[in-house]
């Protein structure tokens, strides 16, 4: 989510059409589910309503980087993404977890 939302981000300010970079990123390597539905059903249509909020998505978070921790797995990109998670103050934890990878708003 975050990695596509920068993408998108990145695409935009350098004035590429975001509609076309996820294209191209959906017919390269870059795929993803989150790129092939998320991105045009929830976030780039500004639906926002997938049905799975923030305060789920933060648990699930907290919950790999607490094994990730018991387990001893070295795991820097996903502590990362948990603390990017768990301190976007922005976002409340009703909101639907797609407003994360808001790439055209202030909310990201």
């Amino acid at each position: 989510m975050v990695t596509t939302s920068e993408a998108l981000k990145l695409a935009l300010a350098a004035g590429i059409d975001p509609e076309a970079a996820l294209r191209v990123l959906n017919a390269a390597s870059g795929r993803s589910m989150i790129s092939e539905v998320h991105f045009p059903t929830w976030i780039m249509s500004d639906k926002f309503d997938s049905g799975f909020s923030m305060g789920l998505m933060r648990k699930d978070v907290r919950l790999a980087s607490e094994l990730a921790a018991r387990t001893g797995a070295d795991l820097p990109m996903a502590e990362l993404v948990a603390k990017l998670w768990s301190t976007t103050t922005d976002l409340k934890d009703t909101d639907d977890f797609t407003r994360m990878g808001a790439f055209q708003s202030s909310s990201n």
